[in-house]
């Protein structure tokens, strides 16, 4: 049997994550930050440890740990900031025998860097883009408005502003770090999210979604799954331009001028399960990519509106 770490399993994804894997006959190991009797996901472990913030000097040592004394194998976080530490470390993983089950460390980087990401796309691909550029570049008494704010690292919607005006330019800019802020004019429009995954061979599966209803995280609670060609096409051309291995998604925003590609989250989306219910296990295939072997092929979802509410348990 097969042993397994997965972090944070108080996450969205988590829920489905681990499902998946004991289904599959994999023997689960969890941690989150919080106790264990916080999180009705850790009745779906096999065994579960608390873990300190990810930011913390304690936090490889603890990973190490669990990897030695539970005999791990292979190691799946599911947080950007745990993405963003471990992914340096997969060598020193290695040794240990464990395998990091996220897309190669120059991929992660990428991903990660906002502007870089941009730059990378604009130079490869023919993909619709939002212009990006550094706030530090933009001209003084320039406000070009409407447009949105963000941190070059951003996650989750976190330190993003809309300024609509010159006046909310105005008020944002004085707080706002010239060389790690990114400008971006404001386009109208929904929210698509596809979770893509991709093998070592090139094979490539999406699974596209508009978001109806979202957490001010960018989690979706209700959704429309459906199938758009050229949208797909899209998504594998970005997911071969930037390496990807496994399951990532990508975000689009489907505006009155067409698709925009929006970002690339390099860990399983807060709303993976409904690519589940759409009719692709996405975990099971993400993990086919880290074992040696190859995935399933493309499954083309129904159109149909899905949604998500919670149960209480008592754990």
């Amino acid at each position: 049997m097969k042993t397994i770490l997965v972090t944070a399993i108080g996450s969205f994804s988590a829920d489905i994550a681990l499902r998946s894997l004991r289904d599959a006959g994999w023997r689960v190991i969890g941690c989150d930050i919080y106790p264990r009797q916080w999180l009705a996901n850790s009745l779906l472990t096999d065994r579960f440890y608390q873990a300190p913030l990810c930011a913390d000097p304690d936090y490889l040592p603890f990973i190490r740990r669990v990897c030695e004394s539970e005999g791990v194998q292979f190691l799946l976080p599911l947080t950007d900031l745990e993405v963003d530490v471990l992914s340096p470390c997969r060598q020193q993983l290695l040794e240990l025998g464990v395998t990091l089950c996220i897309s190669g460390e120059a991929t992660i980087a990428l991903c990660r860097d906002k502007l870089t990401c941009f730059e990378h796309l604009h130079a490869t691909t023919g993909l619709p883009l939002i212009p990006t550029r550094r706030l530090a570049d933009v001209v003084p008494g320039e406000a070009p408005v409407p447009c949105v704010l963000k941190p070059r690292d951003g996650r989750s919607s976190q330190g993003l502003h809309k300024a609509p005006d010159a006046r909310h330019w105005d008020f944002f800019i004085q707080e706002l770090d010239p060389d790690r802020t990114l400008v971006q004019p404001m386009i109208e429009g929904r929210i698509v999210t596809v979770d893509v995954v991709r093998d070592a061979a090139g094979h490539c599966v999406c699974m596209p979604r508009r978001e109806l209803q979202r957490t001010l995280n960018g989690a979706g609670l209700t959704v429309e799954t459906f199938w758009d060609e050229p949208l797909v096409q899209m998504c594998r051309e970005a997911a071969q331009a930037l390496s990807i291995t496994g399951c990532v998604n990508f975000e689009w925003i489907d505006s009155p001028q067409g698709y925009y590609f929006l970002e690339c989250n390099p860990r399983f989306s807060g709303g993976l399960a409904f690519s589940h219910m759409a009719g692709y296990a996405c975990v099971n295939n993400h993990m086919a990519c880290f074992t040696g072997g190859e995935i399933e092929p493309q499954v083309i979802p129904q159109q149909r509106v899905l949604t998500r509410k919670y149960h209480e348990y008592s754990v």
